[in-house]
């Protein structure tokens, strides 16, 4: 199995629960390659999911658990900063060379049928709305 970015409601690792908590409280972010970085994240509601379909079967091979398409953390951030009404304070950091991490995924609806995934944009709109800031 090779697992993709997994994010989730209550996670402390992910960068999309760094982004969250940024915003939420104010704090300093350290952000690498300008959040130019294209991954492809994956709920961990889908990952769960996928896992249990796997094990439930008789599959052999290597499989993707991703959702297929690549999204920008600078996109993710603006999606943040705009349904949260609030700037990202950020420090920008070195430059690395991974630029583009996404999976394909026509494996995983060949042998599983699975395509329609929670989608990150969607999920930082959704967190984000909640907040009320006085």
């Amino acid at each position: 199995i090779r697992l993709f970015n997994m994010y989730s409601n209550d996670d402390n690792f992910s960068i999309i629960s760094k982004i969250i908590n940024s915003i939420k409280n104010d704090t300093y972010l350290n952000l690498f390659n300008k959040g130019e970085g294209i991954r492809d994240f994956i709920h961990i509601d889908d990952g769960v999911n996928i896992y249990r379909l796997i094990l439930e079967s008789n599959f052999n091979g290597t499989l993707n658990i991703a959702s297929g398409t690549g999204v920008s953390i600078k996109k993710i951030i603006n999606v943040a900063e705009e349904s949260s009404n609030r700037k990202l304070k950020i420090i920008n950091n070195s430059i690395s060379d991974a630029k583009i991490c996404t999976g394909s995924t026509k494996l995983l609806y060949k042998e599983f049928k699975v395509n329609n995934f929670i989608n990150v944009l969607d999920f930082i709109k959704n967190e984000t709305k909640k907040w009320k800031f006085f």
